[in-house]
């Protein structure tokens, strides 16, 4: 579906959600996703899902849908989108993100902390569509790893907490959704992904990936599309993408 169809149907997206789960995931020097699933009570799921809500409303305020360029900062009234037939590599991490009973629970281990990468919220909808709202999630995400000093108060006093304590982003960095990537802070965006990564990945002397994005196309709105960069343009994009990483 175009996207400028598929946008106005962006505001009642967490109305009809039946079901909330957590995922933390990272991605290897391949680019591979390894995701827990993190099991939540009632009252943490309604946090999450209001925080999707929220993020959902945000982002619906912004009139103008324009397609991802690296490089590209957008106007305040602008969201980037992604199509994912067009990025294979983001898809088949949003898949995975989506297939919550082929994912280990979260029990705890802290290498899944210590890696980093990102959390995401799967907002399941009726006839089993899903949304999936990604932030990044790093090791300062644990209160236990920043330079913070946590106390929780009791009946008498202040005790140091003990309990391992995750701490999350309230607003969503992208949120994937019917076959694309809307974006709110293109940074995260990338840096989640691995965009630039994958692009050096797929640009090497056997051959080059025509998907690794042209900073040099100019930006038009929909129903306009950007132009196709040539295999030419692919060294060139990635000097351009080591200028700005």
């Amino acid at each position: 579906m175009n996207p400028m169809r598929l946008w106005p149907r962006y505001h009642g997206l967490c109305e009809t959600a039946e079901n909330v789960n957590l995922v933390l995931g990272s991605l290897d020097s391949e680019g591979e996703p390894s995701l827990r699933r993190v099991n939540l009570f009632a009252e943490p799921q309604d946090v999450f899902k209001v925080n999707a809500d929220a993020s959902v409303r945000q982002l619906a305020a912004r009139r103008e849908l324009v397609p991802y360029a690296p490089g590209y900062k957008p106007e305040p009234d602008e969201v980037l989108f992604v199509d994912l037939t067009a990025e294979p590599d983001v898809l088949a991490v949003v898949e995975a993100a989506g297939q919550l009973q082929r994912q280990e629970p979260y029990g705890g281990d802290e290498n899944v902390v210590a890696r980093g990468g990102f959390s995401a919220t799967v907002i399941g909808a009726q006839r089993g569509k899903k949304a999936m709202f990604f932030s990044q999630f790093t090791p300062k995400n644990e209160l236990a790893r920043s330079r913070l000093t946590a106390i929780v108060q009791g009946r008498t006093g202040f005790d140091i907490v003990r309990e391992r304590v995750l701490l999350f982003d309230a607003d969503a960095d992208c949120v994937a959704w019917s076959g694309y990537v809307f974006i709110r802070s293109v940074p995260a965006f990338e840096r989640i992904f691995r965009f630039f990564e994958q692009a050096r990945q797929r640009c090497r002397p056997s051959g080059c990936d025509h998907r690794a994005g042209d900073p040099h196309q100019q930006r038009r709105s929909i129903p306009g599309k950007l132009s196709e960069p040539t295999p030419d343009d692919c060294q060139d994009s990635l000097r351009w993408q080591e200028t700005v990483s």
